[in-house]
This record gives C-alpha cells, sequence and structure tokens, in this order.
C-alpha cells in the first residue's frame, strides 16, 4: 500500500515550511514545529499499523518527551534542574528522535524528498537546540 506523501509530509501544516528552511526556526515557532513533529509520528505511525503490527511504541512516544523536556528548557531558570534536563535531552532524547527519523527515512524507499524530509525534522530538532539551549549563535 503506497501512503499518501502529502499526508506524511503534513505539507499543510503551518510549520511544514521550517522543514526544508536553512533558516533557524524562530523561537515562537517551536511550539508549531513541535506539532508538525507530532503529526508526523503520529501519521507515519499510521500508516504502518495498517501494514502490521507495531511491536516497539515506546519509540514513537519520543515526540512527548521532546515537547515536555524542551519545554523545561526554553521555561526554567533554575540551573540545577536546567542543567539536568539539558544532559538528559542532549544524551537520551534528541539522540532517541535522531534514531526515530533515520528509522523512517530507511523505511521509505521512494520519494527522495521524503526520505530527505525526516532526517531535516531530527536536523531542525538539533538545530533548535544548538540555537536555543546550548547557546549557539553561529547557527544563526
Amino acid at each position: 500500500m503506497q501512503a499518501p506523501i502529502v499526508s506524511l509530509m503534513q505539507v499543510h501544516h503551518d510549520a511544514y515550511k521550517y522543514a526544508n528552511s536553512p533558516y533557524v526556526i524562530p523561537e515562537s515557532e517551536i511550539p508549531a514545529f513541535l506539532d508538525l513533529c507530532s503529526k508526523v509520528i503520529n501519521e507515519f505511525m499510521n500508516m504502518v499499523q495498517l501494514n502490521e503490527e507495531i511491536k516497539d511504541l515506546d519509540s514513537f512516544l519520543i515526540i512527548d518527551k521532546v515537547i515536555e523536556e524542551l519545554q523545561i528548557l526554553l521555561e526554567n531558570d533554575e540551573p540545577v534542574e536546567f542543567h539536568k534536563i539539558k544532559q538528559k535531552f542532549e544524551d537520551r532524547t534528541l539522540r532517541q528522535f535522531h534514531k526515530l527519523m533515520s528509522h523512517f527515512s530507511q523505511c521509505v524507499e521512494k520519494p527522495p524528498p521524503l526520505k530527505e524530509f525526516y532526517l531535516n525534522l531530527a536536523s531542525k530538532l538539533q538545530q533548535i537546540f544548538d540555537v536555543y539551549i546550548r547557546g549557539n549563535n553561529s547557527c544563526l
């Protein structure tokens, strides 16, 4: 069964324009970007469930961790808690998201823009972390 590319890529979502943009996502648009990621994962999951039983649902729940931890990092001023969540996000959550997007990309044979789209989402999340959490302004 062929999944509709428009649906898998959520091209009608307001934040879709950020997925392929070379520019850093404005901080005010991060929630919309995370919503895009969530909808992309859900759509992929729905397509997979139509074709096979999903055994490991935990990997699909990574977006919940991303949203929760990133919100804390963007809003919390308490140094100890911030540092703890930052380490967890960098060491575990960000890697799990990258791994999931890489898996999605490997599951898709064609078209190449869809394969790249999933990898771009992971790169954009990394860019958000680098710019807004690490303070690496060279990405701007």
